[in-house]
């Protein structure tokens, strides 16, 4: 459906038929336009996403670390700008979208409608867990500002509602997929993901980490998984907390 966009006078933002808000991006590749919302996306992020500080240094990694015709999976999909600079790189010929908060879903598909991504994006969690598997439901705990949202209830504060969230095995959209790069930003859900998976087509991961969450121990445990399953941390790409593991050839 075609956007009929109005201007918005205060920030000189766009307003879509949806009620999103359409900011600017500056990016290398060039102005990439974000929807959000002011119920779940706050002032602060708005702010960082006009100033292109908002999520900068997987911005700047995505690229970096892409070959050609790569089958892009991201967990933890946010606002759809890291999948938007993936595909908008030339480099990407499938991208499959997994986000746990049900508000960022039309944020992601409009984010990525404004900029001719062609995505599928799910409102799913995935795990190895085969308890949740089974169960097939999670709660997840939303945060009034969505990058707080999370399946731990000790990460930030302020949960305003818990939502029970479809799960889905990690492996089996590994099998169906058949992914060549992941990007990975679930606020702690990290730990114990990759442990034991197999994930052969994959030479690539770019990974978020939160050490806030999971600890020392819990960061220790995380790269040993990523270690187990034959990827190693390549320091030609991460830094500081976006750390991109390689697969050892």
């Amino acid at each position: 459906m075609k956007l009929q966009l109005k201007k918005l006078f205060r920030y000189r933002d766009l307003i879509d038929e949806y009620g999103n808000r359409i900011l600017n991006y500056q990016h290398a590749l060039g102005c990439i336009r974000i929807a959000v919302r002011d119920d779940c996306v706050s002032e602060i992020i708005q702010k960082k996403i006009r100033t292109a500080r908002y999520e900068r240094r997987e911005a700047i990694t995505i690229g970096k670390i892409l070959n050609d015709r790569e089958v892009y999976l991201e967990l933890g999909a946010g606002l759809g700008l890291i999948s938007t600079i993936a595909w908008l790189s030339g480099r990407v010929r499938e991208i499959h979208c997994f986000e746990a908060d049900p508000r960022l879903v039309p944020l992601i598909q409009a984010t990525h409608r404004l900029n001719s991504v062609v995505s599928q994006v799910h409102n799913q969690l995935l795990t190895g867990d085969q308890e949740l598997i089974n169960h097939g439901f999670v709660d997840f705990h939303i945060r009034k500002n969505f990058y707080g949202s999370s399946v731990n209830p000790n990460v930030a504060a302020g949960i305003v509602n818990t939502l029970k969230v479809p799960t889905r095995s990690i492996e089996q959209v590994l099998d169906e997929i058949k992914p060549t790069v992941i990007a990975c930003d679930i606020e702690g859900a990290e730990l114990g993901l990759f442990g034991g998976i197999r994930c052969p087509t994959v030479h690539r991961v770019m990974l978020e980490t939160h050490q806030s969450a999971i600890n020392g121990e819990g960061m220790r445990r995380l790269f040993n998984e990523m270690h187990d399953i034959n990827f190693h941390y390549d320091e030609r790409w991460s830094s500081g907390s976006v750390v991109v593991f390689s697969r050892i050839q």
